[in-house]
């Protein structure tokens, strides 16, 4: 499974919330959310009327969590943005991320 595309909470939640999670999967064939990700959506379920929506969408792609490197955990992200990196580290994924720390972490260790 290569060049899949990992998806950050953030780029899901915005694209819930204006119906068009759609996006993802017709602009790529292999949509994966790791599981830290996932929590991050379902802890916004009582604050955020679109939450649901995602949260079932991200479901249907969910991705086991894996051990982070050092590398990536010395930035100190988020849950969800260290397992994004990570997975696209050891497997040539790409990333969707919109924090910046997050994108220059993904840089530094030449992550698309």
């Amino acid at each position: 499974m290569s060049e899949a595309w990992i998806v950050n909470a953030s780029p899901a939640i915005v694209l819930g919330r204006i119906g068009r999670l759609e996006l993802l999967d017709s602009l790529h064939s292999t949509v994966l959310v790791p599981e830290a990700v996932i929590t991050e959506i379902r802890a916004g379920l009582t604050n955020d009327s679109y939450a649901g929506t995602t949260l079932q969408w991200a479901m249907r792609h969910h991705l086991e969590n894996r051990q982070i490197p050092i590398g990536i955990a010395m930035w100190g992200l988020g849950a969800g943005e260290s397992q994004v990196s990570s997975h696209c580290l050891e497997n040539s994924h790409i990333t969707i991320l919109d924090d910046l720390a997050a994108r220059r972490c993904a840089k530094a260790h030449h992550i698309q």
